[in-house]
């Protein structure tokens, strides 16, 4: 089982924000790790598991999201938006030569990449760029800003890069719905999850080249680190995973 989560907000909120973002996703991912062991989990199984634990975390932390006494509010376009609070959650559960699979909400998404340097994407971003994402959140009463979702809940104006996410209770626009694909990983085969701060500054094909040649996968997630920090366009903070797959 590999599992990432991004907590999402922005660096003019209150630091409570940041406690709710980064403690979700840090309880996400501590599920994630308790269950690699569980025989027989689904993706969408440990997702769940990590999903409960992570808006538990929330729960007992309300201020951290709806307070609007803690929020400092933004000004885009002449009217005041709150960045929603959250996380991103994508886990992959692999099982050499047999049916696997990637269930992620949000743009934290995956690469599998094939032991002859060929490789496939794991998802696709829940983002504006998405058709049925978009329609969707239209549907639920948002507007598409730019490259944006924005919306009302709990009184205040909400302003989103991503229609899936955990963490937003009472916001009815937001799905914590997992989408799911299934795929069967060879030996030999390699996986990266990782962040949208790799992603929007790295192709498919160049992450693929990058982990193909690494001999460790410590190594491979170092290599796509480094890619990520030295971008000269705008960075987001990176989490990138990497799991080698070996023989059943």
């Amino acid at each position: 089982v590999i599992a990432v989560a991004d907590g999402h907000g922005s660096i003019k909120l209150a630091d409570g924000v940041f406690v709710g973002a980064r403690e979700c996703a840090d309880a996400a991912c501590s599920v994630a790790t308790r269950m690699a062991s569980s025989p027989g989990a689904s993706s969408s199984q440990v997702f769940a598991s990590c999903q409960a634990a992570a808006e538990a975390q929330l729960r007992a932390h309300p201020h951290t999201m709806e307070d609007d006494g803690v929020l400092r509010v933004l000004s885009h376009g002449g009217r005041p938006t709150v960045p929603a609070c959250g996380a991103t959650l994508s886990v992959a559960v692999l099982r050499p030569g047999r049916p696997s699979s990637f269930a992620w909400v949000g743009d934290s998404v995956g690469l599998l990449v094939r032991a002859d340097g060929s490789h496939l994407p794991l998802g696709h971003p829940h983002s504006v760029s998405d058709p049925s994402e978009r329609a969707r959140m239209r549907a639920a009463g948002a507007r598409v800003d730019g490259k944006y979702f924005e919306y009302r809940a709990h009184g205040s104006a909400m302003r989103i890069a991503i229609g899936r996410s955990i963490g937003h209770v009472g916001h009815s626009c937001i799905d914590s719905t997992p989408s799911v694909v299934t795929f069967v990983p060879q030996p030999g085969d390699r996986v990266v999850v990782a962040t949208d701060g790799l992603w929007d500054v790295c192709t498919r094909s160049r992450a693929a080249a990058l982990v193909s040649s690494a001999p460790t996968e410590a190594q491979a997630c170092e290599s796509l680190m480094a890619l990520s920090r030295s971008s000269p366009s705008p960075r987001d903070n990176s989490t990138v995973v990497c799991a080698f797959v070996d023989s059943p």
